[in-house]
């Protein structure tokens, strides 16, 4: 709709001026996956180490 439209813009040029950067449903989907991956081999080294 053209509301949802203006919405978005007015969103949009808010996230610029404050520099905050938008990630796309996918962009956030890796980072979640490298989160994982992250937190995965953290706990595999501290079981290492408490060996």
């Amino acid at each position: 709709t053209s509301a949802g439209k203006e919405e978005e813009k007015t969103f949009l040029e808010e996230c610029a001026r404050t520099g905050i950067t938008v990630l796309t449903a996918e962009e956030g989907r890796k980072i979640e996956l490298m989160y994982q991956s992250v937190m995965a081999l953290t706990e595999c080294i501290a079981g290492e180490v408490d060996q």
